[in-house]
């Protein structure tokens, strides 16, 4: 029960591609990438959808700018790409649509420290320069603590608890007092 607005839409009421054009993106956490396409094709195709801006050849150029391996790889089919790879794909497929919020689930799981370090450090940098929100949903907490701004708790689909201290996060008795941690952060 309940709505969830977007620049005054309610998202629930709308078709995934009428949310896309109000500017939401959505990582979600596996089957992510087309793997028969092309790197190039993938993001070509994703730039199809979303809020009107930049075109996609535009936008194809700025994010390989920022994800260079996007560049290296484009002619490459995307199930061929390493893991880390693919999840860089995914996550420019998204920023294709230049959302002005993104919502990621898990985007550094299964990836090595240093290859999420990468990833957050890039996107940490495209939000700070294009002003897009972004809400991300992750279980290896101290690798993401740098990049954030405040920490939102959930327990049961409601919101039991919200922090602007990026330090919460870390903070094992502060999330403990609002749910059970099975080990510490």
């Amino acid at each position: 029960a309940g709505s969830i607005r977007l620049a005054g839409a309610d998202l629930l009421q709308l078709s995934p591609d009428s949310r896309a054009h109000r500017g939401l993106g959505y990582l979600k956490q596996t089957a992510n990438t087309f793997s028969s396409l092309t790197v190039r094709d993938n993001l070509l195709l994703a730039g199809e959808v979303g809020a009107p801006g930049r075109s996609s050849r535009e936008r194809l150029e700025a994010l390989e700018d920022a994800f260079p391996l996007l560049r290296r790889c484009s002619h490459q089919r995307a199930g061929l790409l390493s893991g880390g790879q693919r999840q860089t794909l995914a996550v420019a497929m998204v920023l294709m649509r230049q959302p002005s919020v993104l919502l990621l689930d898990e985007p550094i799981a299964g990836l090595s420290p240093a290859a999420g370090r990468e990833l957050l450090t890039t996107l940490n940098a495209l939000r700070q320069r294009e002003g897009f929100a972004l809400l991300i949903v992750e279980h290896r907490l101290r690798q993401l603590q740098p990049f954030i701004h405040g920490v939102l708790v959930m327990r049961e689909g409601l919101l039991v608890a919200s922090s602007g201290d990026p330090d919460r996060l870390l903070d094992a008795d502060w999330l403990a007092s609002h749910y059970r941690l099975a080990s510490p952060p």
